[in-house]
């Protein structure tokens, strides 16, 4: 981010460049936000990117999420979406 920030600031100036650092920092704070609160358990909505976030370990929380099959409050698992044969 402070290279691209330094990059933009030689071509365009530091106050435009300032102006696209803080839009960006805000779109990715707000696109975190929506996920924490929208990615949820079908079934009994536990908030799934808040449960890896606030449980897991820092570097542990991304690997946790993905390797999901289920949900770990009430075990759901989705039907599988692969073409039966």
């Amino acid at each position: 981010m402070v290279l691209a920030q330094s990059a933009l600031q030689g071509l365009l100036g530091q106050g435009f460049a300032l102006g696209v650092a803080l839009l960006a920092t805000f779109t990715s704070l707000a696109a975190l936000g929506w996920l924490a609160v929208a990615l949820r358990c079908p079934a009994c909505g536990l908030r799934l990117l808040w449960r890896a976030v606030t449980n897991e370990r820092a570097t542990e929380w991304l690997i946790w999420l993905l390797s999901l099959s289920r949900c770990p409050l009430c075990h759901f698992r989705p039907r599988s979406t692969s073409p039966s044969a």
